[in-house]
Parts: structure tokens; C-alpha cells; sequence
């Protein structure tokens, strides 16, 4: 593929959803995009997306199983995931960070593989000569290129069992050493070690995939008695009986 077949328009759309993902720039970069040769909208082994979620969506998520999608950008690489936007939301914010994730998206759902546009010399080569006459480039293309390992994924839904961590805040490190000593002298009538203290982390967080799991399974019982809560007010505003 000669390096003229990426035409201005295409670059432009490209750049434009690198600064921000908004209907309208999606709705262009799909038009520009559908044209491409077939290996900038293969299918790749596993992708992420993080996403900061109000307590309604959360519950969507948790105890509906089911997150309402869009076209939307993932990457290929997890620490991108984990550190997009600065990373776990900050405390008190009204936010849950989450991170999901697909194995195999089918071909059909894939708008555009950016990474691999970002790996081929003839793209490179068009961003570079065109650069000057695409608007905002410094913001979108020239600021983050293929930084980000992102591709472009179009979805209905996504599900609780897609969720691969859940972030989270610990207590700060002095709470973290008390309760620390307290679980050691409680199983050995000793101290913890400065060793077994090393290990203690503060603060935000990102939960490994199995504690993830754990949470979940934990709330499952919680999120049963919700839904009940749910329907019986639903009744009650309805003026039905249960």
C-alpha cells in the first residue's frame, strides 16, 4: 500500500479520535476507516479498556451483567490500561474504576487497529508529509502516535465477566503496619517482620485479577437482596401488588 492511499481525510479522522472520542468523530473515523486493507481491522488475541463508572453504572455492570457500549478505544497492553487517565480514580470522587476485558473481538466489531497503522511505514510516512495541514495535529497524532497501542472497538454490552480488575483505595501505610502486626501476633505471637512489611502498598490501587474475582463473588449475595429491594420499590411506585 503506497503511502498517497492514506488520504488526508483519513489522517484527520485518526488524529482527531486520538484527542478525544466524541459520536461525531467516531461516526468519521468508521467512515474513513471501512476502506482499509483487511489487516488494520483483524482480529487481535485479547484487548482492555478503563473505564470510570458511577455507582448506576456499576450496578448495570454488577448486577444487571450488562454495561451499554459504543464504538469505544482499548489497547493491546494492560500497564496502558492500568494507567490510563492517571489510573485509579481518586478517592471520594463518586467514581469505580474498572477494567474490562475481550478475548478475541471478531472482526466485524473492529473500526481500526490503531496500533498497526502506527507500525506500517507508509501510514508513517503519510502522517509526516500531511502533518502541517491536519488540524490540531500537535494534540491528537503528533502528541500520542502509537503510545497508547490502541484499536477501535464498536459493542453493544459488555459483562460482569469481562471485568478484569476493579481499583481500588487501601488505608494508608501506618493502619496498613498495625493490622499487619495484629494478623501476625494473632497466628504466631509475634511481630511481622520489616521483610513481611515491605510488601504493604497504600493507597490507589489496581486489584489482581484473582482478588477481583473474590470481590465479586462477595457481593454476589449483596446484589441479590438489591435486586429484591429494586422490584419491591418498583411495585410500590407502580401501585402493584408483589
Amino acid at each position: 500500500m503506497v503511502a498517497n492511499n492514506f488520504n488526508l481525510s483519513l489522517l484527520q479522522a485518526v488524529s482527531d479520535w486520538q484527542i478525544s472520542s466524541t459520536e461525531k468523530r467516531a461516526a468519521a473515523l468508521k467512515e474513513q476507516c471501512a476502506s482499509l486493507p483487511a489487516k488494520f481491522r483483524t482480529s487481535v488475541k485479547r484487548c482492555y479498556r478503563q473505564v470510570a463508572l458511577t455507582k448506576g453504572f456499576v450496578w448495570d455492570l454488577i448486577a444487571d451483567d450488562c454495561l451499554r457500549e459504543k464504538v469505544s478505544s482499548w489497547t493491546l497492553s494492560y500497564p496502558v490500561a492500568i494507567a490510563f487517565k492517571d489510573g485509579v480514580p481518586p478517592q471520594g470522587g463518586g467514581y469505580q474504576g474498572v477494567i474490562v476485558a475481550i478475548e478475541r473481538p471478531a472482526s466485524a466489531q473492529i473500526i481500526v487497529n490503531i496500533d498497526r497503522l502506527y507500525k506500517d511505514r507508509d501510514f508513517l510516512a503519510a502522517m509526516e508529509a500531511n502533518k502541517a495541514s491536519i488540524s490540531r495535529y500537535v494534540e491528537g497524532a503528533g502528541r500520542y502516535k502509537g503510545s497508547q497501542q490502541e484499536i477501535v472497538i464498536e459493542m453493544d454490552t459488555v459483562s460482569k465477566s469481562q471485568i478484569r480488575s476493579l481499583g481500588g483505595h487501601s488505608s494508608d501505610l501506618d493502619e496498613l503496619t498495625i493490622l499487619a502486626h495484629m494478623s501476625i501476633y494473632s497466628q504466631f505471637g509475634c511481630l511481622a517482620t520489616p521483610q513481611e512489611l515491605a510488601h504493604l502498598r497504600s493507597g490507589p490501587s489496581w486489584l489482581s485479577q484473582a482478588a477481583t474475582s473474590r470481590v465479586l463473588d462477595r457481593t454476589e449475595a449483596r446484589t441479590e437482596i438489591l435486586r429484591e429491594v429494586k422490584r419491591l420499590q418498583a411495585h410500590a411506585e407502580a401501585g402493584t401488588a408483589v
